[in-house]
């Protein structure tokens, strides 16, 4: 009977709860105000690729030197996305042609392109990087510059002008001709008096074994011909020569790399034009010097084939040059460099480290030249 009671009691709490908590009013809840949509946020615009122009002057007026130098430039602007812009110029465009070198130090160009030889006033050991006399074929002069201490020498040759030199020059020629003239030459005897144009060590040479040299800038040679001014002259390989026209002024070509083996011409930048760049696009502008210059190597060899055989056509004798004074200009270019460096520690360190690449390189090259003809 207690259990009963106690069952029923228990039931009675839980229905009362049930009934009470049924009975409870809720609190209404405040509605929520709606969020006011905010406005989208525009995206605020990346800055603008900082952009530079170079003004550039090569000491070429006339192809393919100066279709190479233009090569260059484009190349520059399709490997910085058009950030980097350098306006070509031929050689006296802006300043005096062959004069590049100071221009660029002193701010007048940004850059430049010439060779070392035209610097000979200032630097005296310029002709030994730039057609030496007896020096360095295409090849070697690539390897000793990169890889056999050309490149730390010439930079130190050049210290006092406030440029930077790329990796690679803008113009890596082959052998240049050695000659051209309006007179046949036959020996020794046939070039003494003789007026040529010559640049650099060759022209002084040539002064000690009977010629009387002069310089003048290259686009200035075929008019001197022409005029009777001078009775020759030297200026490039056979596609340089047959673009300036010199076809027309000059029946007699001779052949030898004893005068100019290989004429590159550096590139010079402004050294504060330089340092604005950033790391990046001062690795773009020199990888572009490398593509620049073997492409420009290729090139160029294609046409000199081209070239040479346009001469035959023409009519223009086309010969190698007489043993006699090819032998006589090698002899006096040696007497030549060490009378030079024996007064100059610099020119001696100069001069030793190019004779010993040079003897060490034309060794290999004889033990790898077939004895039988091919």
């Amino acid at each position: 009977m207690k259990t009963k009671v106690a069952m029923l009691l228990a039931a009675a709490v839980v229905i009362i709860g049930l009934v009470v908590a049924g009975c409870t009013t809720e609190e209404p809840t405040t509605p929520t105000t709606p969020t006011t949509p905010t406005t989208p946020t525009t995206p605020t615009p990346a800055p603008e690729a900082e952009t530079v122009t170079w003004v550039y002057q090569a000491a070429h007026t006339s192809p393919p030197g100066t279709e190479i130098a233009q090569h260059f430039c484009d190349l520059v602007g399709e490997m910085t996305g058009g950030r980097i812009t350098i306006n070509f110029n031929p050689g006296g465009a802006i300043c005096p042609a062959t004069e590049e070198t100071p221009a660029v130090s002193d701010g007048i160009l940004d850059l430049g392109s010439t060779c070392t030889a035209y610097s000979l006033d200032t630097v005296p050991t310029g002709g030994m990087f730039s057609a030496m006399c007896g020096g360095f074929n295409i090849e070697a002069m690539g390897v000793w510059r990169d890889f056999g201490g050309g490149m730390e020498l010439m930079e130190q040759a050049f210290s006092d002008y406030n440029v930077h030199i790329l990796e690679a020059p803008m113009l890596n020629s082959g052998p240049e001709v050695w000659g051209f003239y309006s007179k046949e030459l036959t020996d020794l005897d046939s070039i003494q008096g003789l007026k040529m144009r010559c640049m650099g060590d060759g022209g002084e040479i040539l002064n000690r074994i009977g010629m009387s040299t002069i310089f003048l800038p290259g686009g200035e040679i075929y008019e001197a011909i022409q005029r009777g001014v001078i009775d020759g002259a030297e200026a490039a390989a056979w596609s340089g020569n047959w673009g300036a026209g010199h076809y027309e002024v000059a029946k007699y070509h001779y052949a030898s790399t004893t005068r100019a083996a290989t004429d590159p011409h550096q590139f010079w930048v402004n050294r504060d034009k330089w340092d604005e760049l950033s790391g990046q696009d001062q690795a773009i502008i020199e990888a572009a010097s490398r593509a620049n210059k073997q492409w420009g190597q290729n090139y160029m060899g294609k046409l000199n084939v081209d070239a040479l055989q346009k001469f035959i056509d023409f009519g223009c004798v086309v010969q190698k040059l007489p043993v006699e004074i090819d032998q006589a200009f090698v002899d006096e270019a040696e007497k030549f460099y060490d009378e030079k460096a024996a007064t100059d520690p610099f020119y001696m360190e100069v001069l030793t480290s190019i004779r010993e690449f040079r003897d060490a390189y034309m060794n290999m090259i004889s033990l790898e030249t077939p004895q039988v003809e091919l």
